[in-house]
């Protein structure tokens, strides 16, 4: 396996700017979120949550894509319509995206919609 070359926190940034740039709505979740929240744990991986229907999944994935994340699209896509999720990988680094496939996934985003408009 390749070591990383960026931290987990430098990663997530990076996707996050990307899906900012391209309208996706999304969320950093996992260690990194726990860490902002008050309880730093060590991660190397990233988990993001891209709150898009499945008609811009493709979308998404391209956004991931071209940030140079390794994603295979059609086992990405068939992995997100069965499990709500998908993996890929950025120089070793894992990035596990989480999509809108239960209730609280579509609330988080309906709160973060609405932290967004209170900035």
């Amino acid at each position: 396996m390749a070591i990383a070359e960026r931290s987990a926190a430098e990663a997530a940034q990076r996707i996050a700017d990307a899906l900012e740039s391209a309208g996706i709505s999304h969320a950093i979740g996992g260690a990194l979120a726990l860490a902002i929240a008050g309880v730093p744990r060590g991660t190397a991986d990233v988990d993001i949550n891209v709150f898009v229907p499945e008609d811009r999944l493709a979308e998404a994935i391209e956004v991931l894509a071209n940030v140079g994340i390794e994603i295979n699209a059609v086992a990405a896509a068939a992995r997100a319509r069965q499990d709500g999720m998908f993996v890929g990988r950025w120089d070793g680094m894992r990035i596990d995206v989480f999509l809108p496939s239960i209730p609280f996934a579509h609330e988080a985003e309906r709160t973060l919609a609405g932290a967004n408009r209170d900035r």
